[in-house]
């Protein structure tokens, strides 16, 4: 299924959004302590989302970690080169759970079954039933 295939790039992009929010990026200085646990949980919920193929939640924690990008900007929790990085990972995040909410959900086919073979049915082919 493509969602499956989908998870594993998916965790790879979640991973690196939550190394960037930690502050592993060199290049730019470490988040707010308290701005970088609440973002970093959010990554955990979109992960452990797209790990259970639960796109609409993943998509709605998507939301929640875009909102709470922009609170932190605005409170001068995030400096805007952080908040550019995050962002492009919720976009690239963003396109393959909408890919993936746009696959027709696949469903088992039931299994066929000759009513001949279940117990108690008769079929018409018992040599004890009487003619009448």
């Amino acid at each position: 299924m493509i969602a499956r295939r989908m998870r594993g790039s998916l965790l790879a992009v979640a991973l690196a959004a939550a190394l960037a929010l930690a502050g592993c990026a060199p290049a730019a200085p470490a988040p707010d302590a308290a701005v970088s646990a609440q973002l970093e949980q959010t990554v955990l919920v979109i992960s452990e989302a797209v790990a259970g193929d639960d796109w609409t939640a993943a998509d709605r924690a998507l939301e929640v970690l875009e909102g709470q990008v922009e609170a932190a900007l605005a409170a001068g929790g995030l400096t805007a080169a952080r908040a550019d990085e995050i962002r492009a990972a919720i976009a690239v995040l963003r396109a393959d759970v909408e890919a993936a909410l746009d696959q027709p959900v696949e469903t088992p086919s039931p299994t066929p079954s000759d009513e001949n073979d279940k117990p108690g049915n008769r079929g018409g082919n018992d040599k004890n039933e009487k003619d009448d």
